[in-house]
C-alpha cells in the first residue's frame, strides 16, 4: 500500500494494520468512528458478520462459540440474532409505510392523468 504524503514524500506499506498502528488512539477512535460510516466498511463488516468473513477473505478475530461472547464480531452476532425478530418486524412495518405511500401517489397521479386525458380539471 503507498500513502502519497507529499508530491516528494510517498510512505509505502506492506499490509494495511501498519497504517492504523501509526495513528494515536485518540485519533484511532475518531479515525475509525469517520471510517464506519463509509460504505465498502459497513459491506465489509456486513459480511464478517453474515458470513465470517469479508468477499476477500479478509476476518476478524474468531473464537469457539462459548455461553458469553469473547470477541467483537461474536458479541454483535449474538446481539443480531437476540433482536432478529424485532429488527425484522421494524424493517417490514417500515417498507409498508413506503410501499402504501407510494400506492396513494400512485394513485393520485393516475386519477390526474385520466382527468387530463379526458378533458376534466384534475382534483
Amino acid at each position: 500500500m503507498k500513502l502519497q504524503v507529499t508530491k516528494y514524500l510517498a510512505l509505502e506499506l506492506t499490509e494495511p494494520q501498519e497504517l492504523i498502528e501509526l495513528i494515536s488512539p485518540s485519533d484511532l477512535v475518531e479515525f475509525t468512528q469517520a471510517l464506519s460510516c463509509w460504505d465498502e466498511v459497513i459491506k465489509s463488516v456486513a459480511d464478517q458478520i453474515i458470513n465470517g468473513q469479508t468477499k476477500d477473505g479478509y476476518c476478524g478475530s474468531e473464537t469457539p462459540t462459548q455461553s458469553t461472547p469473547s470477541t467483537p464480531l461474536q458479541s454483535v452476532r449474538r446481539a443480531i440474532a437476540i433482536n432478529s425478530s424485532d429488527i425484522a418486524k421494524n424493517e417490514i412495518e417500515s417498507l409498508q409505510i413506503a410501499l402504501a405511500r407510494m400506492e396513494e401517489l400512485k394513485e393520485e397521479y393516475m386519477n390526474k392523468y385520466y382527468d387530463l386525458y379526458h378533458g376534466r380539471m384534475p382534483r
